[in-house]
């Protein structure tokens, strides 16, 4: 028997702490350390109260470490192992072509968790039955080891990388030069609304076989500018979000960080600290920020006012992609719930913000429609649905839930944009934007359709939008355009230039040329339609 309990505990403590480590190291760019650092400790007091209790049952430290240790290894590997297995039945259909039976592989998700819990027990129930002969003779405490040791080594390897690694940061421009400003008597609120993932209209009807003509002229009707023919700057939220909020393309990182690079620290410190909000504090803004549940909005700093939606360990998007990794993944419908209930919240409290009595300027940005597709076209939350991480991009391939999520959305931001004109005293200046569009997998405009956006633009009755606003305008310019016509100043557009990279290299970026080709094929498309 060991000397020092704390010793036996280790070989537990450190297995259950290994999944959090390696996430983390894996993400670190975008994961806020306090969500790291909760895990960490609610998993180290957890294992140890259990471990004290086995201690106590067993009367042998050894044997409750060993127990506690295939415990903690069948914990964090369920959620894996569920994956797996369903990812196993959808491809098996798929291959065979039996796609009527595609729908009973997405629905077993729930009910895959009645072997594999059963399995689960069988396997604790084997390990407590032998507990009588795990002694020191046998050679579990080696093989234990030589695990640790071996699981260790990458991830500890990365984060020790960090100490290593200059924090990256980039300069402000326009706010520390003195941009000129005309202040008005009075400021208008201004609303920055990122709609996640949404398509423009004609790439809806062409390639989703849904038709957002009505939501769109009910926009047009309501004094919105709707830019037809707009396109993302970027791919991902984090690039795209960087170059609107500070009006400016940011291709120049693939230098400064390098092609290859995964770190994401100069985008999401470019979201935070961005000119927008330092130009408008500056003017006279309160800045409100809503809470989100995705890594780079999820908080501000700056925010004189901070909208969080919900309190709910699942809001944390770290949380949420480790506990859907472990047992905790019975827990999915639980999660799903909180989930749609921040972005009940979110929506509830766009509606809210115009009775302040402050001059605002509010950016939140809402993860809808981005999967997953939780909504359905009514409002009602779906069943049977699983937790996917953010950037699993093979969820895009649900297009009917894809299109269900953006009908209730656009039922929900007209009653929003209703109850921000009715309460606003001043009419204020509203931006409806996608950050990038729907990946639709297997299509030979993938890309294009990816870059294809919503953006809509409100602006009061004074400033005659049709004038400075046009069909091709790109985030870049957004706030460009509203500093020029709202404030005097003098600032130059940018190119709408559309900068295409992937996820696995962010920043290798690649400019999207054949653009026109893809507008004149949606166009032929449109006449073809017309003259059926």
């Amino acid at each position: 028997m060991d000397k020092k309990p704390f010793l036996a505990a280790l070989y537990p403590i450190l297995l259950g702490l290994y999944p959090i480590i390696s996430l983390y190291s894996n993400n670190w760019t975008q994961t806020p350390l306090r969500s790291f650092l909760l895990c960490l400790i609610v998993t180290f007091l957890a294992i140890s109260i259990i471990f004290m209790v086995l201690r106590r049952v067993y009367s042998d430290i050894n044997r409750a470490s060993y127990v506690l240790s295939v415990f903690v290894i069948c914990f964090f590997t369920y959620g894996h192992i569920h994956s797996l297995v369903l990812s196993w039945i959808a491809d098996s259909f798929t291959k065979v072509a039996n796609f009527e039976r595609l729908d009973l592989a997405a629905n077993s998700n729930v009910y895959l968790h009645i072997p594999l819990v059963i399995m689960f027990l069988m396997i604790m129930i084997v390990v407590h039955k032998l507990r009588p002969k795990l002694s020191k003779d046998l050679p579990i405490k080696p093989f234990f080891t030589l695990l640790i040791l071996c699981l260790y080594g990458l991830p500890v390897f990365r984060l020790a990388q960090i100490r290593f690694l200059q924090p990256e940061t980039e300069q402000t421009s326009f706010s520390k030069i003195g941009l000129q400003i005309n202040k008005p008597t009075i400021l208008p609120d201004i609303y920055y609304i990122i709609l996640d993932g949404y398509a423009r209209g004609d790439v809806l009807k062409n390639y989703y076989d849904f038709d957002n003509n009505k939501f769109l002229a009910t926009l047009e009707k309501k004094g919105f500018y709707v830019a037809e023919k707009s396109y993302a700057n970027y791919s991902y939220t984090f690039l795209s979000l960087a170059s609107s909020l500070n009006f400016k393309h940011i291709a120049y990182l693939s230098e400064k960080v390098g092609e290859n690079s995964t770190d994401l620290r100069i985008p999401y410190q470019m979201i935070e600290d961005n000119e927008v909000v330092n130009i408008l504090k500056a003017i006279g803004y309160s800045y409100v920020h809503f809470n989100s549940t995705w890594g780079a909005t999820a908080s501000n700093r700056h925010a004189d006012f901070a909208i969080s939606p919900a309190a709910s360990i699942f809001q944390d998007e770290f949380t949420r992609v480790l506990s859907s990794t472990t047992f905790l993944k019975v827990l999915d419908p639980f999660m799903i719930q909180s989930l749609a209930q921040v972005h009940l919240n979110s929506l509830q409290a766009l509606e809210e913000v115009s009775s302040m009595e402050e001059s605002t300027f509010t950016f939140a940005h809402i993860l809808l429609p981005h999967y997953p597709f939780i909504f359905s076209e009514s409002g009602e939350l779906k069943k049977d649905l699983t937790v996917l991480d953010q950037f699993e991009e093979s969820a895009w391939v649900d297009t009917d839930g894809y299109k269900q999520q953006v009908a209730y959305l656009n039922n929900r931001m007209l009653q929003i944009i209703d109850r921000i004109l009715e309460k606003s005293e001043v009419e204020p200046v509203i931006i409806i934007q996608g950050d990038h569009g729907p990946t639709l997998p297997g299509s030979k405009e993938a890309t294009p359709i990816r870059m294809s956006i919503l953006n809509a633009y409100f602006f009061p009755d004074y400033l005659e939008q049709n004038d400075f606003l046009y069909p091709t305008i790109t985030p870049v310019n957004t706030f460009r355009l509203l500093l020029n016509e709202l404030f005097g100043s003098d600032l130059p557009l940018e190119k709408d230039e559309v900068f295409f990279s992937r996820f696995a290299r962010p920043f290798r970026f690649f400019r999207l040329d054949e653009l026109e080709a893809f507008e004149s094929h949606l166009e032929r498309k449109a006449v073809s339609e017309l003259r059926e």
